[in-house]
């Protein structure tokens, strides 16, 4: 409650002389003229006349236009004692008019008033601190006020006088004390007359005075005094508090416990004063003060116990103390505006207490609070008090359920759009911790509050409120209908620019990059515009056997590794040489490009591209195909002209024997098995293909599945020469789970026999060192799955283009971790705690799969075709032209192929058709 300006006036009883009751009918110019007449008796009565009338409204403005004002400042130095007294007091008259006391400066009536204080006669005395104290309430005269050298000069009046004549002095010098300070906000004046020794005059007149009207205008002062901490400080160091809390319990004067309050109130905005008050157990006066019969002092406390209900130690102590119950009541039962505000607020602080929330759910104060929340009905004060309490009531679930059906739901979501930076941050940070119920979470979406969040990110600058916003996304990107929302909204470019952004140190920037990470992290790097390079997979290699199944001497038992084109080249070679009781390698079709390993023939039969580039035109189709030609070839091989059934994959096929005569694919059973059975009959434990994507980074390791975890990170570091923060695996529902004990390796494991997938995906976050980046760089080394030796991928084909540069690097925190409790604030009555709960991993729950999972279902039962329907991955992709003579050769060869399919189907159906007899038919 702020202070106004104090201004009075002197009333003027009617005149009985002759002389003042002829001045009764003289008009205001005719005034003017006796005051210069330089008679004393009629300047006398004149000065008198124009006091009376300065009282009528509309006077003064007469007064100033025949210039009166300018007559009577002259006036005041006068030596005629009687004649000053009159001029005065028709001063203060007018000089109580706003606008006519800017005349009365503007007339140089400061530098003569301030000379008048030092006169000997203390009505004259009396009469300049009245016209000062009207000066000082106009706004435009505080600047020439306190330049004026006033303050000096008002700290010997307030020490008081045994004198009775002067003792109306410290009256009026408190009231002029108490305007200046009020026109003084920026703590100058404040200084000055701490300087000049104020506050040790002011704490004297408060102990012994028994004048009510001195107390109540002293502590006025005060409060006008203490509104900067350079002053507050020092007032303080002068036990300036314990006397207040004194007074408050000796003083049963409701006009001084209201003021005494109010001081009180001032002194515990600061928070080192809210911890000396507490411990001075000025905590339990103040419980008391809230049965108070009188309003004003029962507000006054509420105000003040708010302040201290910031400290922890304050809110037990409420607690403890049972004033809970009472505080609940107060508002449940308060009518005034003002009282609901300030009691929303204490409870709004008290329900950083887990077991005051707890409480306040029991006893039905849920409805109070959410109905503070509507604009339209209370002030923007309280409803950010309001909002600032449901954002940590809804910590509990019972609170979430109450504000759901309250409709708090949607007057959140409007609120995101406020113009009031807490309102705005205090709604969002509700609806984030509601957005961990599942209930409230689809009511958010329901409510269009995904949309509300994305337009509060774009229009907002500020990064605290953008890490707000972020964290509210990741809680409600756990529903697929608001990651549909983000997804077509166009924002997720904007979400990976944050992300980009330098951090600087920030930690506001360093909390909106790691929730911009988690963000992304349900999201596909090619859906916010990032192009990932595809992961290149270490080639699968086999050691060559010769004829009878023995390892090649020329070959000195290393691996021979090709690529699919030089696959089809050697086996165009070695099936134009080799006879045909030789074992002819087997590969299987597949969807994707991958490499195809055959067991290489003999250093004599194997013709590489370059030494029969020269030789291909004159091969014919039995030097290719044998005496038989290629139908012979095709009834020697079991080939059938129809197109082959979709089989395994060379990655699922790669636990096989590197034999080629004694290869046997696993069946489906024994995959799921973890010990499999070998060709020669001994039992082999079964490995586990693990795909590890570090940022744009990834490689293949493979473990046995019987391994423990701490083996299996110790590959992975190895693998990528550094070890990452976080790992992470995909759970049944394709979510990023966590990889941080056994039991979530074995839940891995399991999920992947579920699934049946061919390998496991793991996703890495880390800082990278300067080493294991370079390392990233070099050439893919993969390990032999026989005996561990480490083999470098080559290729005869021109080297890959250089990767696109990495983004930088996501905090070891920056994987999706799901939703947390924003406890991160600011302001007085928002709790500060660090640390952030995470949710945990959600339970498996069956899911319908979307098209393309239920095509490649569909596949790989071989119910459907690779290349029907919409499932043609490859039918936009250009098709492959040969350059090399023996791919134009196999390129011929394949659509001869393709012709003789076509002959024999042609030949059956007319075959059919001759066959028909219509007689036979019945």
């Amino acid at each position: 409650m702020a202070l106004a300006p104090l201004s009075e006036s002197i009333p003027y009883p009617p005149p009985k002389s002759d002389l003042g009751i002829r001045m009764a009918s003289v008009k205001m110019s005719g005034l003017v003229q006796l005051l210069l007449c330089g008679k004393v008796d009629f300047t006398k009565a004149a000065a008198t006349e124009i006091g009376r009338r300065a009282l009528e409204p509309g006077a003064c403005d007469e007064i100033y236009q025949e210039g009166a004002i300018s007559v009577l400042v002259d006036l005041m130095l006068v030596p005629n004692l009687m004649l000053q007294f009159h001029v005065l007091k028709a001063l203060v008259n007018i000089s109580a008019d706003p606008t006519s006391s800017l005349d009365v400066e503007a007339a140089g009536g400061l530098p003569n008033l301030l000379q008048l204080l030092s006169h000997t006669n203390s009505e004259i005395v009396h009469k300049s601190l009245w016209v000062l104290t009207h000066m000082a309430a106009a706004p435009d005269n505080h600047e020439i006020m306190r330049s004026s050298g006033l303050a000096p000069l008002l700290v010997p009046f307030l020490k008081g006088s045994q004198d009775p004549k002067k003792s109306k002095h410290l009256l009026q010098a408190l009231k002029l004390t108490t305007n200046l300070l009020i026109g003084s906000p920026s703590g100058e004046l404040q200084v000055s007359l701490q300087k000049c020794g104020i506050i040790v005059p002011l704490l004297r007149l408060l102990l012994t005075s028994t004048d009510i009207p001195t107390l109540q205008q002293t502590l006025d002062v005060v409060r006008t005094f203490i509104v900067i901490d350079a002053v507050v400080a020092p007032f303080c160091d002068s036990k300036g508090l314990q006397v207040i809390l004194k007074l408050l319990q000796v003083n049963t004067n409701n006009d001084i416990v209201h003021r005494l309050l109010l001081v009180l109130n001032q002194l515990t905005t600061a928070e080192s004063l809210q911890r000396e008050v507490f411990l001075s157990n000025g905590l339990p006066l103040l419980i008391k003060f809230l049965a108070h019969h009188n309003p004003m002092i029962k507000l006054a406390t509420m105000w003040c116990i708010f302040n201290l209900s910031n400290l922890v130690e304050a809110q037990q102590a409420i607690w403890n103390m049972k004033a809970l119950k009472p505080l609940v009541q107060l508002l449940k039962t308060e009518k005034g505006e003002d009282e609901k505000c300030v009691l929303v607020g204490i409870l709004g602080n008290l329900c950083q207490q887990e077991i005051v929330r707890q409480a306040l759910v029991h006893m039905a104060a849920i409805s109070p609070i959410v109905r503070l929340m509507w604009g339209k009905r209370y002030s923007l004060e309280t409803n950010r008090n309001a909002v600032a309490a449901v954002r940590l009531l809804v910590y509990e679930p019972a609170a979430v359920r109450g504000v759901i059906q309250l409709g708090g739901v949607p007057r959140l979501i409007e609120l995101i759009q406020s113009s009031d930076d807490r309102i705005r941050e205090y709604s969002i940070t509700a609806l984030s911790n509601m957005a961990l119920d599942e209930l409230s979470r689809s009511t958010i979406i329901e409510k269009g509050g995904v949309s509300h969040f994305l337009i509060a990110l774009e229009v907002s600058s500020d990064p605290y409120t953008q890490y707000l916003i972020l964290a509210g996304l990741n809680n409600l990107l756990l529903d697929k209908k608001a990651q549909d929302t983000v997804r077509f909204s166009g924002q997720l470019e904007f979400i990976h620019g944050l992300s980009q952004e330098e951090v600087g140190g920030d930690p506001d920037k360093e909390w909106r990059q790691e929730q911009a990470f988690a963000v992304l992290a349900s999201f596909e790097p090619r859906e916010y515009g990032v192009v990932v390079p595809e992961p290149v997979l270490p080639p699968v290699v086999s050691l060559p056997p010769n004829v009878d199944g023995s390892l090649s001497s020329e070959s000195n038992g290393s691996p021979i590794i090709v690529s699919e084109l030089d696959a089809l080249d050697s086996l165009m070679e070695e099936t134009a040489q080799a006879p045909l009781t030789k074992p002819v390698p087997q590969w299987s079709s597949t969807t994707e490009l991958d490499a195809v390993v055959i067991a290489a023939p003999s250093t004599d039969a194997v013709v590489n591209s370059e030494s029969s580039s020269s030789d291909a035109a004159t091969f014919s189709e039995k030097d290719i195909w044998g005496a038989d030609g290629l139908d012979g070839f095709m009834d020697s091989m079991n080939i059938s002209v129809h197109p082959p059934p979709i089989q395994a994959s060379v990655a699922e096929q790669s636990d096989a024997s590197a034999s080629s005569s004694s290869s046997s694919v696993l069946s489906e059973s024994a995959e799921s098995d973890t010990v499999v059975k070998k060709s020669d009959g001994s039992l082999s434990e079964k490995k586990v293909t693990i795909k590890c994507t570090w940022c744009s980074d990834t490689k293949l390791v493979r473990v046995m599945q019987s391994a423990s975890l701490e083996s299996t990170l110790s590959a992975i570091t190895a693998k990528f020469m550094d070890t990452p923060t976080n790992i992470k695996f995909k759970d049944e529902d394709g979510d990023w789970v966590d990889l941080e004990s056994a039991d979530d390796w074995e839940y891995a494991l399991e999920v992947l026999e579920a699934t049946k997938r061919r390998r496991l995906d793991l996703a890495l976050s880390g800082v990278r060192s300067s080493a294991a980046a370079a390392s990233s760089t070099a050439p893919a080394v993969d390990e032999d799955e026989s005996d561990g030796t480490s083999v470098a991928s080559t290729s005869t084909s021109a080297p890959p283009p250089p990767p696109p540069p990495a983004p930088p690097a996501p905090p070891a925190s920056s994987a999706r971790k799901g939703p947390h409790l924003l406890t991160k604030g600011k302001g007085p009555s928002v709790i500060d705690i660090s640390k952030v709960k995470l949710r945990t991993a959600q339970p498996n729950s069956p899911r319908k799969l979307n098209p393309h999972e239920e095509a490649m279902a569909s596949i790989r039962d071989g119910s459907v075709q690779l290349r029907k329907a919409k499932m043609e991955p490859k039918s936009n992709r250009p098709a492959r032209k040969p350059t090399t003579p023996h791919g134009m050769l196999m390129a011929n060869l394949m659509d001869k192929l393709a012709d003789r399919r076509q002959s024999i189907k042609h030949d059956d159906e007319k075959q059919e058709e001759e066959d028909f007899d219509p007689d036979d038919w019945s």
